[in-house]
């Protein structure tokens, strides 16, 4: 098991012109060596990639810009988005490092602050830091993630787990249900010197996933972008339960490679494959590089978040979700319904055909002659009419309370950058 954590420690070679202020949102090394064995697992997980070998202490947690916008599942107040996150959202995690089924799955796991090295009082300080990093289901077994991810563990000593975030304040609700394992790499980039500069990775799970779970909508063709648009992010930031932060904004697109785009985003290692949607909940991006996260104290030996006025040069980098469906689809057509042609933007992937819900009602049966059957029919058509839908059964005066932040986001969008 040591063996497979050695790659988390060692120096990368990936430099870049801005090495020294932008890493790779994997995690933080923390030491391991008087661990016992049967606690490697717990004490040996990184929270990133780094670009360059890191001294403990000086490590990487996240970046905000302005006022810390991320909030807790149980604080949003945009259904869409609170679904878009219990669905769709994972965390990537050393194997055998939370509990599933037990009262408190995150027991014994080390704490953000104690990782990081953090001041009292800072953001998350006292939560669980069991993620290196994050990603979004895209397809019933297939989840997007970065490529540096993948580089972290091997497919066998990582979990894909869902439901890693707070339902009510420090209720952590993990189900054996929700832990799944990779079983391939289906296609991958890490392009940390060339241009274009990609960063993503395609990962098959053991099983495809069932109701309560759903993959993301992701745009499999180029979006209709402006720099100032809405993001909104989605990430175990710091490796701790998944946060969201609604008030970023798009600052550039690179619209000459289309690689990747910058977000003012507040996010940090352990969301390195996180997700990025536009305000319909479509996929973007996922995060894959950004600036200086912590800093040392003035004050103390510890660190604190590294805090920028709002109007500051953005930092995150999100690799573009439809270049990593291009090569995906272009490696293997067969790979995912998301390959389909003709798909309406942003693209969900076709319905199962067995999806089952709770209770084992399963919605679409297979008729004997091996077509599907009428309530096949219409069970396919309701699950991918559903999540459009979805939207309509808000109640009024929470859109009223989205129309709100959608006039808010354009306000704060529409500061210029340097």
């Amino acid at each position: 098991m040591a063996e497979a954590f050695s790659g988390l420690f060692a120096k990368r070679e990936w430099s870049t012109p801005r090495a020294r202020s932008s890493r790779l949102r994997g995690g933080f090394a923390f030491p391991f060596a008087n661990a016992v064995v049967g606690l490697t697992t717990l004490a040996c997980v990184t929270l990133g990639c780094a670009v360059e070998a890191e001294p403990l202490g000086s490590l990487s947690g996240s970046i905000v810009y302005g006022e810390d916008g991320r909030k807790e599942y149980f604080e949003l107040d945009d259904a869409l988005v609170a679904t878009t996150l219990a669905e769709s959202m994972v965390a990537l995690v050393p194997a055998g490092t939370l509990v599933p089924g037990a009262a408190d799955p995150a027991a014994g796991i080390p704490s953000y602050g104690s990782r990081a090295g953090l001041c009292d009082g800072e953001p998350c300080a006292e939560q669980p830091a069991a993620a290196f990093c994050s990603g979004v289901l895209v397809d019933w077994d297939l989840v997007l993630t970065a490529g540096h991810c993948v580089r972290q563990l091997s497919l066998g000593d990582t979990s894909i787990v869902f439901g890693y975030y707070y339902r009510t304040p420090g209720q952590l609700v993990i189900r054996r249900a929700d832990v799944f394992h990779p079983v391939e790499i289906v296609a991958e980039a890490l392009d940390p010197r060339s241009e274009p500069r990609f960063d993503y990775a395609w990962l098959r799970l053991n099983r495809q996933v069932a109701f309560p779970r759903r993959p993301a909508p992701v745009y499999t063709a180029a979006p209709i972008l402006a720099e100032g648009d809405a993001i909104i992010s989605m990430g175990a930031s710091g490796g701790v339960p998944i946060k969201v932060d609604s008030g970023g904004c798009l600052r550039a697109l690179r619209a000459g490679f289309a690689d990747y785009f910058t977000a003012d985003t507040d996010t940090s290692r352990g969301s390195s494959g996180g997700g990025a949607f536009d305000r319909q909940l479509g996929l973007l991006g996922v995060l894959s590089r950004g600036g200086t996260d912590l800093v040392a104290s003035a004050e103390a030996d510890c660190n604190i978040t590294f805090s920028v006025p709002r109007d500051s040069v953005a930092e995150e980098e999100f690799t573009y979700a439809h270049r990593a469906v291009e090569a995906l689809c272009n490696k293997d057509p067969e790979a995912s319904s998301l390959c389909r042609p003709d798909c309406e933007q942003p693209c969900e992937a076709l319905p199962r055909p067995d999806f089952t819900r709770h209770g084992g009602c399963s919605l679409a049966k297979r008729a004997p002659g091996g077509g599907f059957s009428a309530l096949a029919f219409w069970g396919a058509l309701a699950l991918m009419l559903g999540r459009r839908t979805r939207l309509a059964t808000i109640d009024p005066e929470n859109r009223r309370g989205r129309a709100g932040q959608g006039l808010e986001q354009r306000e704060r969008c529409s500061i210029p950058r340097r």
